[in-house]
């Protein structure tokens, strides 16, 4: 789940694909490309007790494009840093999809990064 603000309420959008350079977000938003946003993605299964999992990390985004009833955005960090600890909660959440699902998530599986 994705939050971002657009001038009054925060409310959550869901993310049809996702990968370490960027996601698609289903909105009724309509942004500019080139527009930055700043995203608190969520994830929504995570353990709610204290311990190696993040539930939410913000992450900065670039719109690429709009697409059927969303856009798309390829994500930008400030630092190596920040990629680092986005991948990690990406892995996270991916590995708990597989387990879950008993499907192979992979980085390869999204089109969203703008390719």
């Amino acid at each position: 789940m994705a939050r971002y603000w657009t001038g009054g309420r925060s409310n959550p959008a869901a993310i049809r694909e996702i990968a370490l350079n960027g996601c698609v977000i289903d909105s009724t938003d309509i942004y500019y490309p080139g527009t930055l946003i700043w995203f608190t993605l969520e994830d929504t299964v995570a353990p709610q007790e204290a311990g190696e999992s993040i539930s939410y990390i913000g992450v900065w985004g670039k719109v690429l494009r709009t697409v059927n009833d969303g856009f798309c955005v390829v994500f930008v960090f400030e630092k190596p840093a920040d990629r680092r600890e986005f991948r990690r909660f990406l892995l996270q959440v991916w590995r708990r999809s597989n387990d879950e699902t008993g499907q192979d998530k992979t980085e390869k599986t999204s089109g969203a990064s703008g390719s």
